[in-house]
């Protein structure tokens, strides 16, 4: 009924001088029409997922039914309880990005020490283990620099 209603307001609504009615009509897909729970796609990420256009278009809302509005309610406390949930994420994820950059500062000091600490017979081991740690300290430098650009 909604496509051949879609159709004829195609064919007249130029005729009766009908302007913006395909924003509010826009064609049906079957991804349309699926309940405000489900899920759209199978590729959607929980961070976005909404609900489909027909449940918000225009004199949905002000419907006076019960069971209508009860779904929006719930939907509306899920969507919220996600953007929550996102947004803990997002604080522990921060923490965690800082934690990583201070665990490869403590491993420059690590490394530092190390090729420090030990005494060596000849020359050559000392310079070989003093190169090795010294090597090391750089590596985490540039991680350290690497990850700090990118955060």
């Amino acid at each position: 009924k909604y496509e051949a209603a879609r159709v004829a307001l195609d064919a007249l609504g130029e005729r009766l001088g009908m302007v913006g009615w395909r924003d509010t009509f826009r064609p049906l897909n079957v991804s349309d029409m699926r309940p405000m729970g489900d899920v759209g796609s199978a590729g959607q990420s929980e961070g976005r997922r909404d609900i489909p256009w027909i449940w918000k278009s225009p004199g949905v809302l002000h419907n006076n039914d019960a069971g209508l509005q009860d779904c929006l309610r719930v939907e509306w406390c899920k969507a919220r309880a996600r953007a929550s949930r996102w947004s803990e994420e997002l604080s522990l994820l921060i923490e965690e990005m800082q934690r990583v950059l201070a665990f490869f500062r403590w491993e420059m000091v690590q490394w530092h020490e190390r090729g420090t600490a030990r005494s060596f017979t000849k020359d050559a081991d000392y310079e070989g283990s003093h190169a090795y740690a010294q090597r090391q300290i750089s590596i985490r430098e540039g991680l350290i620099r690497h990850f700090s650009m990118l955060w």
